[in-house]
């Protein structure tokens, strides 16, 4: 299991593609959230809990009216917690077992934002810290989101810092450039996880960190 950490906005989800590309299984936790919020109970409980306008006339989930009312309330936040976490759990094993069925699957990457705030990091072979420049993660955002800096910054502080994920990180991905070296520094470090497996278990997270150009 390869665990993928960084900040928001750091793109990890392309470099867990380029993974997927290499023959990888990719379990994208946000992707199970936003599949979660559509389910008829939690949509029930979100109506209860933030009000109609919460839910669209489509019958989908309006995330930006959710996330302003649980980002400025840590009890509603708590609430989704609960509420949304189960599921997640739940589709994310049955993903990992039909990857661990699946022969020509490499090896499981887990996209996951909160992998160490939820001590998932233990399940983890090792641990790819995609690194990116503060100005870089607030422009996609920005675009993708159309989060200010204030919104930005209050989602961030909820994570654990960026230099304690560098820390626990085996090997570093830089993504700041373009999109064809983050391909290169996929590979590399792709070929060193098979061959450090290959060659025997080691004690987790004590693999000298790697940054790779």
């Amino acid at each position: 299991m390869i665990g993928l950490l960084g900040g928001i906005g750091a793109g990890k989800t392309a470099i867990a593609q380029h993974f997927a590309r290499l023959g990888c299984g990719v379990v994208d936790s946000d992707q199970m959230a936003r599949r979660a919020l559509e389910t008829p109970s939690v949509q029930r409980i979100l109506r209860q809990m933030c009000g109609p306008e919460v839910v669209r006339p489509d019958g989908t989930i309006d995330r930006r009216v959710l996330a302003e009312q649980v980002f400025s309330d840590p009890g509603k936040m708590e609430k989704l917690t609960s509420v949304v976490h189960p599921l997640v759990a739940g589709m994310r094993r049955r993903q990992m077992k039909m990857f661990a069925a699946d022969a020509k699957i490499k090896a499981i990457v887990w996209d996951s934002p909160l992998l160490l705030e939820n001590h998932l990091e233990r399940f983890c072979d090792a641990l790819v810290f995609v690194q990116t420049l503060a100005s870089k993660r607030l422009a996609r955002v920005r675009q993708r989101q159309g989060w200010s800096r204030a919104q930005w910054a209050q989602r961030e502080k909820l994570q654990m810092p960026l230099d304690k994920k560098k820390e626990m990180a085996d090997y570093i991905v830089d993504n700041n450039g373009e999109a064809v070296t983050s391909v290169h520094q996929v590979r590399r470090v792709f070929s060193q996880i098979l061959a450090q497996q290959a060659a025997g278990p080691v004690e987790p997270n004590k693999a000298p960190v790697q940054a790779l150009g």
